[in-house]
């Protein structure tokens, strides 16, 4: 059984389509590795499951050099 879609209605148009968003909490972007929190990505709803969906569209060279630079 899966469980019905938390929206009530269909999801206006506008919501499906990517936006920028400030991270105010930990969101986990589906192209990139680990949390994003308090920083820039996009989301939008997706259209069959209304649910929030996060991405960042970092080039795989922006994240390396993310890496790099990382201090531990």
């Amino acid at each position: 059984m899966t469980a019905a879609p938390h929206h009530a209605g269909p999801i206006p148009a506008s919501d499906c389509l990517w936006s920028g968003w400030y991270a105010w909490r930990p969101v986990f972007p589906s192209d990139d590795t680990g949390p994003f929190w308090l920083e820039q990505v996009w989301h939008r709803r997706n259209p069959v499951t209304g649910r929030y969906e996060y991405r960042t569209f970092r080039t795989e060279a922006d994240k390396l050099r993310e890496m790099t630079e990382r201090v531990f």
